[in-house]
């Protein structure tokens, strides 16, 4: 099974921290209502358009656009600095990440190989890159896992590079492989999450429901309030045969996350069955 959640999950957070890096920092508009977010894109194109050599500014812009989801004025905003100042590796890696979170892996991973090699020393743009070609299943992620394994000794850096590898691996449907580098993962950083998640999930899909029932359970034990490891759970649950358990497991996902339509859909079928067997 493609872990796609993880790889998902990277790039946003990715977006995020490279979209932020302005002095001023994020700020509440973009989070706020509709009409707030578009006085403030107004403000800031013309506020840019005044000082078109402001980074932090074009930064902001661009983040607010790619908050509203105008993937193609994010885009140009981060294109006109580029051809302003080639050599500013961040907008490079701005531009890379709403490539990538548009679906536009290619010309994501064109954009970062610019940046890397503008500044071969940026470990994090490293391991997107890896995280990229991982979510196709190219053997330039291995490489590039590897090499950072070799030349990085800090935890972090270790954690990222096995998470990427078993990304990877997943991707190829090499099971015991990606196994293996989550728990790698695990080993450096018991509490982290998304391997114990991704672990569960393939080992859901080779049948091994209990084992992988233990590595959901982990996971909310760590994090009782995040809703995926809940809904795996029940879905876990719901292969054993334990539909009450299940049902539970699904109703707490949901009231983590509403929009969780997979959860509902687990909810609906167990409770269904459950009225059935009754």
């Amino acid at each position: 099974m493609p872990c796609h959640l993880s790889v998902r999950i990277a790039l946003a957070s990715v977006l995020i921290a490279l979209l932020s890096c302005s002095d001023t920092g994020r700020g509440g508009g973009a989070a706020e209502g509709t009409d707030t977010v578009e006085s403030d894109l107004s403000k800031w194109r013309v506020l840019l358009q005044q000082d078109p050599s402001n980074l932090d500014l074009r930064l902001r812009l661009a983040e607010g656009y790619s908050i509203s989801r105008r993937t193609q004025d994010a885009l140009s905003t981060l294109t006109d600095g580029i051809r302003a100042d080639s050599g500013l590796t961040v907008l490079w890696n701005a531009r890379a990440s709403v490539l990538a979170l548009a679906g536009d892996t290619a010309a994501g991973i064109g954009d970062l190989e610019r940046s890397l090699r503008l500044d071969p020393g940026q470990t994090s743009q490293w391991l997107e890159l890896g995280f990229l070609h991982a979510g196709r299943g190219d053997a330039e992620a291995e490489a590039i896992a590897g090499r950072l394994l070799r030349e990085h000794p800090d935890a972090e850096t270790r954690l990222q590079s096995w998470y990427l590898m078993g990304i990877l691996f997943g991707n190829r449907g090499q099971t015991a492989e990606a196994i293996r580098a989550f728990d790698s993962c695990i080993v450096i950083r018991y509490s982290f999450l998304d391997a114990h998640i991704e672990k569960g999930i393939l080992l859901q899909a080779v049948r091994q429901h209990r084992e992988a029932l233990a590595a959901f359970r982990m996971a909310s034990a760590i994090d009782k309030s995040n809703a995926d490891a809940w809904h795996w759970q029940g879905a876990s649950l719901e292969a054993l045969g334990e539909r009450e358990a299940a049902a539970e497991a699904y109703a707490r996902a949901l009231a983590l996350d509403t929009t969780l339509r997979a959860a509902r859909k687990g909810l609906e079928r167990t409770a269904g069955r459950i009225r059935d067997g009754k």
